[in-house]
């Protein structure tokens, strides 16, 4: 939610502001904007993204015709309330995109390679591997818990091993380089493994935890329950 208020409002507030320097440039030189016209007497007055454009009508004369300039201001009001309108027509456009994205999310990422999922309950994203994979096969999953962890704050990282393999040595600089790094970035606290009672991978989940243990914390849990404790 705070993500996207804070997207919202710079939307608005850029929108605005680049709308009104067009709206500065388009008065200069063609006496128009962009806005909403007012007539009243001799003046119109056109108000959009915080310009205001004053014409007078031409004073005709017997002799000859007068055409007053253009008086071209900034309106205070008319610049508030316009990205006022457009924050919340910009938060209500990122709602949706948000549930639908939670909708998606929900859903999960499923191969012959692996399960992906979050896990609302205890606010993790849980990658489950079945099967030996690499390179493409083993990183789009990873790619999609990011994804996972990004859109919720605070969001853990628990892979459940028991059925893992050892990587490839490319596959592991992969998850030391960009993996560990963008997770602690969108801000991941934690990276739980699960294991088996003997812990048949402990020397390639070591190997991940020492190359990263400076930027996020490594956890060994034997059920996802345990990530509440």
């Amino acid at each position: 939610m705070k993500k996207c208020l804070i997207k919202s409002g710079i939307i608005a507030l850029g929108i605005t502001t680049f709308m009104a320097i067009v709206n500065c440039i388009l008065g200069k030189t063609t006496e128009k904007i962009i806005g909403i016209k007012y007539r009243g007497g001799e003046i119109s007055k056109t108000y959009g993204f915080g310009i205001s454009l004053t014409k007078s009508y031409p004073l005709c004369t017997p002799e000859t015709q007068i055409d007053y300039p253009a008086i071209i201001g900034f309106a205070p009001l008319n610049f508030i309330l316009t990205v006022l309108v457009l924050f919340v027509i910009c938060f209500i456009i990122c709602l949706i995109i948000g549930k639908c994205k939670k909708r998606k999310q929900s859903k999960g990422y499923t191969s012959e390679f692996c399960e992906v999922k979050y896990e609302p309950d205890y606010n993790v994203v849980f990658v489950k591997w079945k099967k030996f994979c690499c390179n493409e096969d083993y990183r789009s999953p990873l790619e999609y818990a990011l994804n996972i962890i990004k859109e919720h704050d605070n969001c853990d990282y628990v892979a459940d091993t028991r059925s893992g393999f050892e990587n490839i040595p490319e596959d592991t600089r992969w998850v030391a380089d960009y993996f560990m790094p963008k997770a602690a970035e969108y801000g991941c606290k934690c990276i739980y493994f699960i294991i088996d009672e003997n812990n048949s991978l402990k020397e390639e989940l070591e190997g991940q935890a020492s190359d990263s243990s400076d930027i996020i914390a490594f956890k060994y849990i034997y059920s996802l329950d345990e990530v509440r404790g």
